[in-house]
């Protein structure tokens, strides 16, 4: 099984993190179903995180989803009993109710992490371009905020990060400067680690591309460079910075990164059925599979592939939910949102991630119009039952 680091996983198929969806609800959703290696926050500022800590210490609700607030009863959503007793069988909602709950483990001052307990670890990944605000992110993260892996972004393509920050995949131009930031947060790492008296290093891991443009490839450099300071492990998307996510990913060069390095490479881009990670895992030698806007639309995609990689039957693995079912996960995801925030905030995240649950069903253009319109909860709720069945089907066990 894959291995990064002293960290063992139990399935080489991994969350992709991604900018706006990778929220603690999402998660939760990606933990109901199983199969999942590792999950993964977005992608988190340094500097700015750092700043907005110091300013309303939101960090906490930010990785754990943690409510804000005492919301008054939720039996109506199932967060409680039948007799009027809180449900603690989800570690998950047994850790939000007892949000100021501390691990011993990692000192009086180290808030618990609800995804240890609940067995999946919890990559954070983080981006900037200077090395110090990096080091004490990652270090602040590891001691305070008992997270498993930091993960450093070299892959974001977006605007906002390459051109106006020159961050993220902007860097692969770059190969010494990629390895400066490396190199200090793994240091930063053996130091918080150390100081906590853990037995091995938190492993600090990076997400990159395969270069700035198919004219600057620097891939195999890049991969070297963070092998060389110290990385655990290195995911590679199959494009580069220009492309975006237009044409095709190219895993025959991720497979030249596998080749050069002796740490576990995992492979991203194009997955989108469980065969298809499965047959990158063995095609190309990769050591894991990152799968990402797939897993928005079926988050049971994870369960499938670890399901064939288990040597389970196509027939049995691919088992597919129906439209009844996705609507009672998509109400219970809408759910653990007005958990976390006020009604407004909840109904706005929700619109971003109903779509994914209406591909493929009827009428799916009207019903995503339709949410995209919606204020409140109620609106929001009428709107899932104007245009999904109206047949209840229970979740638990699926």
């Amino acid at each position: 099984m894959l291995k990064i680091g002293s960290l063992r996983l139990q399935s080489p198929f991994l969350q992709a993190p991604m900018a706006g969806f990778s929220n603690d609800a999402w998660r939760r959703i990606l933990l109901k179903f199983g199969g999942v290696g590792l999950l993964a926050s977005e992608m988190m500022h340094a500097r700015g995180s750092l700043e907005m800590e110091r300013r309303r210490k939101t960090l906490h609700g930010r990785l754990f989803g943690l409510p804000l607030r005492e919301k008054g009863d939720r039996s109506a959503d199932g967060t409680q009993n039948s007799d009027g007793t809180q449900n603690t069988e989800d570690p998950l909602r047994r850790f939000a109710q007892n949000g100021n709950s501390r691990n011993r483990t990692f000192g009086k001052d180290a808030a618990q992490n609800p995804f240890r307990e609940a067995g999946v670890p919890l990559s954070v990944q983080i981006w900037d371009n200077q090395p110090e605000p990096m080091a004490e992110f990652a270090e602040k993260l590891i001691r305070e905020y008992d997270i498993q892996t930091i993960d450093l972004n070299f892959g974001c393509p977006a605007a906002d990060v390459v051109q106006k920050a020159h961050c993220g995949s902007w860097l692969l131009q770059f190969p010494e400067k990629v390895g400066e930031l490396a190199e200090a947060v793994v240091q930063a790492s053996a130091r918080a680690s150390k100081a906590l008296g853990l037995s091995a290093p938190v492993p600090v891991t990076a997400k990159m591309r395969l270069g700035y443009s198919a004219e600057k490839l620097t891939h195999l450099e890049v991969a070297r460079t963070l092998e060389s300071v110290g990385v655990s492990a290195v995911t590679v998307h199959g494009r580069t910075t220009r492309q975006m996510y237009s044409g095709t990913a190219d895993w025959e060069k991720i497979a030249e990164v596998k080749a050069v390095l002796s740490i576990p490479v995992i492979g991203n881009g194009d997955i989108r059925t469980a065969p298809q990670a499965l047959d990158a895992l063995k095609t190309y030698g990769v050591d894991g599979v990152m799968i990402g806007r797939t897993a928005l639309n079926e988050p049971w995609i994870f369960r499938q592939a670890f399901a064939l990689f288990s040597g389970i039957s196509e027939s049995e693995a691919l088992h597919r939910p129906g439209p009844e079912f996705q609507r009672d996960l998509l109400l219970e995801h809408f759910n653990v949102l007005l958990e976390q925030h006020e009604e407004a905030e909840a109904v706005m995240l929700m619109r971003k991630f109903a779509p994914c649950y209406g591909v493929g069903m009827k009428n799916a253009r009207q019903f995503r119009v339709r949410v995209v319109q919606t204020r409140t909860a109620e609106e929001f709720r009428a709107a899932v039952r104007e245009f999904f069945p109206s047949e209840t089907l229970s979740i638990d066990g699926i």
